[in-house]
């Protein structure tokens, strides 16, 4: 392995290292080593003038048995290049190639893992402000992240607010997807648990114009949250950061897999080799799964019919 190369956390010319994984995008490169100790290191590689320099943007707490990670480079904005990593032992693992690393704050396996943490309190509107909202219905969601691209689960939607011109009432109502004066003032609890993982939040709203079709979802908010035990954000029709599908949407919350294999395929990401550790317990002896039964019987005319019973009542099938 290479050793005494410009920057900070270089390759010890006196450990031995075996390569886990290796992956590029353009300039972008990232190498994962493991010592003779069982560690594992993360050195990110850039390609500059046409120098390489490696810089090791991560630590290992704990030994691996793994002889082979399975990684991708994905480019996601401007200043947003992720290394993707799986092992089969953690959940997928994620790091911004890009983000400045200070010297002594390496990361560590809870800084690549997407976190549980589950925000319990869903957004409050605090009270009606004036906006450009469009006629409806909305609802707004939230999750908190660090600057290393680990995030919290979504928090709990809201109850679907009615979006209305107070020109107008509930019983006259208002044409479909029309511009109102209205917009809402939203408060966001930022709890201590949250604080000490988190300093970064991302504020979702769903806007459904029209019956029977899919909400419009967008991105309205990305910031880094202030010290304060509360966040207050106005939508008076904030303008949208990133549209996405409601598949996309769904595909948000983090996901307790742990997958042996990654690959990528036009931005999507593909996992294989999953390890799912959810976990069922109960007393067969008591538990009945069964919401229904099916049992054949005979009509007043004695023909064969199937009788679909529950507890209270059983009904005939023609």
């Amino acid at each position: 392995m290479p050793s005494g190369q410009s920057g900070h956390g270089t390759f010890d010319s006196q450990v031995y290292y075996s390569i886990l994984a290796i992956s590029s995008l353009g300039n972008v490169g990232a190498i994962i080593v493991k010592d003779n100790r069982s560690y594992w290191y993360i050195y990110r590689v850039l390609c500059e003038d046409d120098q390489l320099t490696f810089e090791k943007i991560f630590n290992s707490t704990k030994t691996t048995s793994k002889d082979k990670f399975s990684t991708v480079i994905n480019q996601e904005l401007d200043k947003v290049v992720k290394l993707y990593i799986a092992d089969g032992e953690h959940e997928i693992m994620s790091i911004n190639l890009l983000e400045d690393v200070e010297h002594n704050l390496l990361l560590s396996e809870g800084d690549l893992i997407n976190n549980k943490y589950f925000p319990a309190d869903p957004v409050r509107i605090n009270e009606k402000i004036s906006g450009t909202l469009h006629t409806g219905q909305v609802q707004y969601t939230y999750r908190f992240y660090n600057k290393y691209g680990v995030c919290s689960k979504m928090a709990p939607l809201t109850n679907k607010i009615q979006v209305i011109d107070p020109s107008r009432s509930k019983e006259i109502g208002n044409a479909e997807d029309t511009q109102t004066t209205i917009g809402f003032q939203l408060l966001i609890n930022y709890p201590t648990d949250a604080r000490n993982v988190f300093g970064y939040i991302q504020i979702y709203r769903l806007l459904y114009t029209k019956p029977n079709t899919d909400a419009k979802v967008d991105l309205i908010y990305d910031s880094k949250i202030s010290g304060t035990d509360a966040i207050k954000i106005n939508d008076g029709g904030l303008e949208s950061i990133q549209e996405l599908s409601i598949q996309e949407f769904a595909a948000l919350d983090t996901i307790d897999i742990k997958p042996n294999c990654i690959e990528q395929n036009q931005n999507y990401l593909f996992a294989a080799g999953i390890t799912d550790e959810t976990r069922y317990r109960a007393d067969s002896k008591q538990f009945d799964a069964r919401a229904y039964q099916y049992s054949v019987g005979n009509d007043a005319k004695g023909d064969k019919i199937i009788l679909y019973e529950n507890h209270d009542t059983t009904y005939k099938t023609p």
